[in-house]
């Protein structure tokens, strides 16, 4: 009896221990994740050297990239933003440092002075040199350009959805109508023909 319980004594230190030696692990595996950037923008790119959705030519673009260490944001970094167009030519370079929560932002835009052609599909990356280790990340983005009603002014791709559904939905509305004024054009005109029909 007093073997059994010895037995059972030590598996459940065997236990514990390997319980404390996994915890050990998963705190150490978590400390070597080291430094981390991620550039994104209004329209997406969250995740490494991942595409955002598009923009119109002329919006105003907001580059911003988030400096961690350990998975912890990390302040007064500073990030060096590049913009390069389709044939990998920068258009602008600029540096910012992290706020408190780790961001640090830019904002620009593209104009048809700065490239003629589009759609087209330009690159954005996001640098910084914290303890002297460089790390960087990638963001591409699509730009397209739109004129509506003859005019030159872009339009943002949300106005250009918004605007497209209003009008089939008045559309859909305008053919029930009528549709509808059909069928009691046709009644009444039945009507008629029934009560001329009594009254001769």
């Amino acid at each position: 009896m007093k073997a059994f319980f010895k037995d059972l004594l030590a598996a459940t230190l065997l236990f514990v221990l390997g319980i404390c030696l996994l915890s050990l692990f998963s705190i150490s595996a978590q400390g070597d994740l080291g430094w981390g950037i991620d550039l994104f923008c209004q329209h997406g790119g969250l995740g490494e050297n991942v595409e955002s959705n598009p923009f119109i030519v002329g919006s105003q673009i907001f580059l911003s990239a988030v400096v961690t260490y350990n998975q912890k944001p990390v302040q007064s970094i500073p990030v060096t933003f590049q913009v390069n167009n389709p044939h990998g030519s920068p258009l602008l370079t600029a540096t910012a440092q992290t706020n408190s929560s780790g961001y640090a932002t830019i904002n620009f835009t593209i104009t048809r002075n700065n490239y003629p052609s589009f759609p087209s599909l330009w690159e954005s990356i996001a640098t910084t040199s914290p303890a002297q280790e460089t790390i960087s990340d990638t963001m591409s983005f699509l730009l397209l350009s739109l004129a509506v009603g003859g005019f030159s002014s872009p339009i943002q791709a949300s106005a250009m959805h918004t605007f497209i559904t209003a009008l089939f939905i008045e559309l859909l509305i305008v053919s029930a109508l009528s549709l509808s004024a059909r069928c009691r054009g046709r009644r009444v005109n039945r009507s008629v023909e029934i009560f001329c029909g009594r009254n001769r």
